[in-house]
């Protein structure tokens, strides 16, 4: 059984990766989840890494904000409230569907969706913020 979730987190994980490189929070999500095979050992495993990949997301967010020009600063601020909003949004639908399903193994994809969502904006910036620093 354990392997079965294990191989079925590694085929999600890989499908929300979408082809990126693999980053040191991954690798310690995933040796988390190893040491934890539950499913309360997964969720937390992605709790944790949710919480890594937000503090991710606001260092390269606070680099961007200190290296760009005023005017870019304000799209900035502003698409990152939409964005917040829609991550906000875009997490009450995903917990709402997937409560609704039967069996644990929808609490551990809930939380692996929400922690590749913010593992997917905080790559966006450090992508920003990599490309300002090489222009």
């Amino acid at each position: 059984m354990k392997t079965f979730w294990l191989g079925l987190l590694g085929l999600f994980m890989g499908v929300c990766m979408n082809g990126q490189t693999s980053h040191p929070i991954d690798s310690v999500y995933s040796q988390c989840i190893e040491a934890n095979p539950s499913t309360h050992g997964m969720v937390d495993c992605a709790n944790t890494a949710a919480q890594a990949w937000d503090k991710e997301l606001n260092t390269y967010y606070q680099l961007l904000m200190k290296a760009l020009p005023a005017a870019q600063k304000e799209k900035l601020r502003a698409a990152q409230r939409a964005w917040l909003s829609f991550r906000d949004l875009d997490q009450s639908f995903n917990a709402g569907l997937y409560q609704s399903f039967d069996g644990t193994m929808w609490r551990m994809i809930e939380a692996d969706v929400r922690t590749s969502r913010i593992r997917e904006r905080a790559l966006r910036l450090k992508s920003y913020y990599d490309d300002l620093n090489t222009k």
